[in-house]
């Protein structure tokens, strides 16, 4: 840090919050839980963690209060969100399913904690589907945008073209 800092740069720390395939595998009691397979939530390899879980939460912002005090100037969490797609059969701490009242609340006061732990010179920052800038609710995975503006000192939507519909923006395919 001192190093790149020395050099004129600012330090930039990923932590991925809620996709963690092996904390979601050592410790099955933070993730996610399939009621279908009796264990943490896997989608094409990855494993969830419970946004709701204290243990998830205390996990990754135990992780940002660390990088800040190695000196970091910003603390950027990734997969910040709910898993996307079906609920159906997926229990969280917070409620099976979860409404977006709970999801939108538990993501808000994730970036508040880790607002509150860290020192006020190491940002907080969250990485954002890119639909979220354009639609109203919480998309179904907890990021409200005009929610999360209000905790976080940078938001970045990630505006991949797939992560948008048919029909979308009057394409029949935003991706092509």
């Amino acid at each position: 840090v001192d190093e790149l800092h020395g050099r004129g740069l600012s330090v930039v720390v990923r932590i991925v919050a809620f996709q963690d395939p092996v904390a979601g595998r050592a410790i099955p009691s933070i993730a996610a839980y399939n009621t279908a397979t009796g264990g943490p939530l896997t989608r094409s390899g990855q494993v969830f963690l419970d946004p709701t879980d204290v243990g998830a939460r205390e996990y990754a912002l135990q992780l940002a209060a660390e990088v800040c005090a190695a000196g970091a100037d910003e603390v950027q969490f990734d997969y910040v969100r709910f898993p996307d797609g079906s609920k159906v059969g997926v229990r969280f701490d917070g409620g099976s399913g979860t409404s977006e009242t709970v999801r939108t609340e538990a993501i808000r006061s994730f970036l508040a904690e880790a607002r509150a732990l860290v020192p006020d010179d190491c940002r907080v920052a969250a990485d954002v589907f890119g639909f979220t800038t354009s639609i109203p609710g919480d998309g179904g995975i907890g990021q409200q945008i005009e929610v999360l503006a209000g905790e976080a000192d940078v938001l970045s939507p990630m505006v991949y073209p797939n992560h948008w519909g048919r029909g979308w923006f009057g394409f029949s395919v935003p991706a092509n």
